[in-house]
């Protein structure tokens, strides 16, 4: 999506003058420890005197000087470059097209933009850097210790991409930053590794980066909770995760909220009306009452993502979905946006050093922009065959009310007339040849005002009611594992047999209540190892296939298969509260095949 220029327009022209001499950083440390730090406040002063010290210091306090800035002031060495790719691709003619092929493709061309009126968007703490346009960066510079924090942490959720410096410097502020690129770890085909991103959907890439493999759903991370805390999963689905609903619901009914009471609410099984409270969501939101819980919850425009994780802006679409109610036209007219998407996702590939400015590696659904190629294609095609000889391609035409597939039928049946060969081969081959998945491209984003990903993707005009989330790899397994030992070993625990069964049952009890214990204990090592990327790169899992594996090992173990059988026959012989005790054993055992494990 388009992302307009960013200026640096947060500060007076005393405080911005002031900062550009001593730097963002010196200029925070000033205005936080003046009061008590009597030696940089008697240095100030004496460079600049009292009242221009006290203009600094009032400028430092009510203003959050910690932002990425705009630049023009920079020193790129021979080797640097500076590509960008259009956000909507182009129609090209091919001059050497084959005879039974249609000359013209669908391209995203990249460009190298000339140092001269160049921009940059440069951290708070000046450790990275990427270009300020609306098109899409396909590098960004960075101190070389940033590519080896950042690949750390990739390899430790098992992310598919890692960050490599290529030849190409700038400078600036008297540091000197390499040119990033992204590599694709999991291809056997050398030619894509450095080109290929696997996916160009949103949620699969951002997957890739996150260490879920492409797969769709994530755990929610609410500020930034130890692996111990148990996550909400979201699944993105046609109107949003009623998860979402139910967190907006909680905001919007709460005057004290918490993320325990928060992460409770997302997981409430009641019914909602999702479209009544995405409504309501969007109105606060566009006013702004909902920031000091934003803040406190660590979502919209507070989501602070770290290296390894995600961000995901989803839609709440309310009764009528194209309504966005955050975008008050008056006090009862929201703004209708012509299309929306449902959500967008973008993984952190790494972050500034000593600011909370992120760098992001993205791509999106390039198929509707390849379409409009397409459209034209056709266009051009039949304005080619329009004499007289060839008028009967004219009932091939486009109508203004062609949905995507009319489009498409029209085109290939054109094709096929033209070039005597399949026309979904021509249209495959155009969608083929546009490359979505080479069209990642790097963002980066800040914590100040205007600057962060909610924002940006707001003022996009794609989403309705948007709120945004930080994820990471779904953890659901783990969770549900923790849960299932802390039910079910205590309920065997609890049983007690008659004193005269007792010398006889106890043993077999306690073993069949170790081995339990023993392989709970196991999976959940085997699952914390897969969250926290210490299994294979190339183990693809799915949530319901290791459950289902893990609660195999744990019903099939021979400790306890033996004492099932023993337990039906206590069932038949023993005392009544032998019996009951038996029961409550095997009822233990029953729940390790229950149907709740997999909803």
């Amino acid at each position: 999506m388009p992302v307009p220029r960013s200026n640096d327009t947060g500060r007076s022209n005393a405080g911005r003058d002031v900062a550009a001499a001593f730097g963002n950083q010196a200029l925070q440390r000033l205005a936080q420890t003046a009061p008590t730090n009597a030696l940089a406040l008697q240095a100030a002063r004496a460079g600049l005197g009292n009242r221009a010290t006290q203009r600094l210091l009032n400028v430092g306090a009510a203003v959050p000087v910690q932002r990425y800035y705009d630049t023009d002031t920079f020193l790129p060495d021979a080797d640097a470059q500076f590509v960008t790719q259009p956000v909507k691709p182009e129609v090209v003619t091919k001059d050497n097209a084959p005879e039974k092929e249609l000359p013209y493709a669908v391209q995203y061309p990249p460009q190298n933009t000339p140092r001269s009126g160049l921009h940059l968007l440069v951290a708070d703490d000046s450790s990275m850097a990427i270009q300020n346009v609306s098109a899409e960066p396909k590098e960004f510079y960075a101190l070389p210790q940033i590519v080896t924090t950042s690949n750390a942490k990739l390899d430790d959720v098992g992310s598919s991409f890692r960050l490599y410096a290529t030849s190409g410097t700038v400078t600036v502020r008297n540091h000197t930053l390499s040119r990033i690129r992204p590599v694709n770890i999991v291809t056997d085909d050398d030619a894509k590794r450095l080109t290929s991103m696997i996916e160009n959907i949103c949620i699969k890439i951002s997957g890739h980066v996150i260490g879920t493999k492409g797969g769709y759903s994530r755990s929610v991370v609410l500020g930034q909770p130890d692996d111990s805390q148990s996550l909400a999963e979201i699944s993105p689905g046609p109107t949003g995760d009623p998860k979402l609903a139910r967190l907006a619901r909680y905001m919007l009914t709460h005057d004290q909220i918490s993320k325990a009471e928060a992460e409770e609410a997302m997981l409430a099984k009641d019914p909602i009306d999702v479209e009544a409270w995405h409504e309501q969501y969007g109105r606060a939101s566009g006013k702004g009452e909902l920031n000091a819980k934003a803040q406190a919850l660590g979502i919209n425009q507070f989501a602070a993502p770290a290296v390894g994780q995600g961000l995901g802006t989803f839609g709440m679409p309310a009764q009528k979905p194209t309504l966005d109610y955050s975008k008050m036209l008056d006090e009862n007219t929201p703004t209708e946006r012509e299309s929306t998407w449902g959500y967008h996702f973008a993984g952190v590939v790494a972050q500034a050093i000593d600011a909370p400015d992120y760098v992001t590696l993205e791509n999106y659904n390039r198929g509707d922009d390849i379409l409009q190629g397409v459209r034209k294609i056709h266009v051009q095609v039949l304005s080619n065959y329009a004499s007289a000889a060839y008028a009967w391609y004219m009932g091939l035409s486009l109508a203004e009310k062609d949905d995507d597939d009319a489009v498409r039928k029209k085109f290939e049946a054109l094709a096929a007339e033209i070039t005597g060969r399949s026309g979904v081969h021509e249209y495959f081959r155009i969608q083929a040849e546009a490359k979505p998945d080479e069209k990642w491209f790097f963002r980066m984003y800040g914590n100040a005002p205007g600057q962060s990903f909610h924002e940006r993707q707001a003022a996009s005009g794609e989403f309705v009611n948007p709120i945004t989330v930080t994820v990471r790899k779904n953890d659901l397994w783990l969770n549900r594992l923790r849960e299932e030992r802390a039910r079910i070993v205590p309920q065997i625990d609890a049983t007690k047999f008659t004193a005269g069964e007792q010398a006889n049952w106890a043993p077999r009890v306690m073993a069949a209540r170790q081995a339990v214990a023993d392989n709970f204990d196991e999976e959940i090592r085997q699952a914390g190892r897969y969250v926290s990327g210490q299994v294979s790169n190339t183990r693809v899992v799915e949530l319901k296939v290791d459950m289902m594996v893990a609660r195999g090992r744990l019903f099939n173990n021979d400790h306890y298969k033996t004492l099932r059988q023993d337990l039906r026959t206590l069932l038949q012989t023993g005392v009544d509260q032998d019996r009951q005790a038996a029961l409550a054993i095997l009822n233990a055992f029953a729940d390790l095949n229950s149907p709740r494990w997999f909803e």
